[in-house]
């Protein structure tokens, strides 16, 4: 383990995971509300992987366990990264929150959009609507951080 993350409130870190489980999952089901028609798409089916689409219909319940274990993990680490970013971000709340979803939107944009875009067949307004849902959920998550942090 490294340094910077034996200094880390791990407590503080497992609450806020949880809490971006829960942001996401909501701002998910918004998005799939709006998206449907894409992973119903047959011209798209290839995209969709083993585990999301093992057949026609929804995905398997072992989907969505792995879905939300995975969740958990990125919400834990994210919130482990806020913690280390804050004192860049200053004390004040909405200083912190904004600047720590700028970066993060700014780098799923660069590690995440733009190689799918060129790499995939994913549709471009696909792509913005999963863009536009990463931004609502880490703004959202962002917030949450500021406040368990503190």
């Amino acid at each position: 383990m490294s340094a910077w993350m034996k200094t880390l409130q791990w407590k503080k870190i497992l609450i806020s995971g949880f809490w971006y489980v829960v942001i996401a999952e909501i701002v998910m089901q918004i998005e799939i509300f709006f998206t449907m028609k894409y992973y119903q798409d047959p011209a798209l089916s290839g995209l969709w992987s083993k585990l999301m689409m093992t057949s026609s219909g929804p995905p398997p319940l072992s989907f969505f366990v792995i879905s939300l274990l995975f969740t958990y993990v990125t919400g834990c680490t994210l919130s482990a990264v806020f913690e280390f970013m804050q004192p860049l971000f200053g004390k004040k709340y909405w200083a912190q929150v904004v600047g720590f979803t700028d970066i993060m939107v700014g780098l799923s944009i660069v590690f995440a959009s733009f190689p799918m875009y060129l790499l995939f067949n994913v549709p471009l307004s696909l792509l913005g609507w999963w863009l536009g849902a990463n931004w609502v959920t880490v703004l959202v998550a962002s917030m949450v951080f500021a406040k368990v942090m503190r």
